[in-house]
């Protein structure tokens, strides 16, 4: 209760206490119901009785609620603000020279709202006749803003953008990898990117996609992109002669930036 009455304060939607304590009351009153022989269904509850407007309870429960409140706050160190990754991400992207590259940074922004910003989602209303046909629901997308801070949401941005740009864009991986530069590992960042990939798996949208085997007739993942991009070159040499066998029409290269 602490943790919901807090978070309606962060929202701008204030709960009222009593509000609060009342829904948690039936739904105690529901579940003991529900779990005592012979377990009958939820939909068969009907004996709850509110509370008394002055009853002791309450204002057991609502001094429990403000201690539980005041708890967390402790805990959290009174910072209750959301950082966002947009700002590392235009830093990041200005120290790496791709500013330029629009739809390079167009896909990294897109990719960091996927991750992280609360949305609302449509879904068909039960009563197809309804004058209000569609309901929202505001969710999470990955748990990974609670899991990493926003820097590596940023470097997740655009070490996925440039591995799944055509042609991929090959970052410095000498002397040391680039993620390095910002304090970040690349067990990291791959973490992040896997959630991502999952989240556009179950859209069924996924960037990397899938191709039919014609042999067969399954559905084979296509080529895994971290695989891809390992055949980026890093070198001067390496480039001459990846753009040699682009010339020749053989598989996509890229310089690097």
């Amino acid at each position: 209760m602490g943790a919901l009455f807090l978070a309606s304060k962060l929202e701008e939607s204030p709960l009222r206490i009593r509000d609060i304590i009342n829904s948690y009351s039936y739904l105690q009153s529901l579940v003991s119901y529900c779990s005592a022989p012979p377990y009958p269904p939820p939909s068969s509850y009907a004996a709850y009785a509110p509370m008394d407007y002055f009853a002791t309870e309450f204002y057991d429960m609502k001094d429990a609620l403000v201690i539980a409140e005041m708890q967390i706050l402790k805990r959290l160190g009174f910072q209750t603000q959301c950082g966002l990754p947009y700002g590392h991400l235009v830093n990041y992207l200005q120290v790496l020279e791709l500013t330029g590259e629009k739809e390079l940074v167009s896909r990294c922004w897109s990719f960091c709202n996927d991750m992280c910003v609360f949305f609302f989602s449509l879904f068909p209303s039960s009563e197809p006749n309804s004058s209000l046909n569609r309901s929202f629901c505001r969710r999470l997308q990955t748990p990974s803003p609670a899991l990493y801070p926003q820097s590596t949401l940023a470097l997740s941005a655009i070490y996925l953008s440039c591995r799944l740009a055509s042609p991929p864009i090959a970052l410095p991986l000498e002397p040391a990898p680039w993620w390095t530069l910002f304090d970040a590992t690349e067990d990291d960042i791959l973490d992040v990117t896997s959630m991502l990939l999952r989240l556009y798996k179950d859209w069924g949208s996924s960037p990397v996609g899938e191709m039919a085997d014609s042999t067969n007739g399954s559905m084979l993942r296509k080529e895994n992109v971290w695989r891809r991009a390992k055949r980026i070159p890093t070198t001067k040499s390496g480039v001459k002669e990846a753009l040699s066998g682009l010339g020749r029409g053989n598989s996509v290269a890229a310089s690097p930036r």
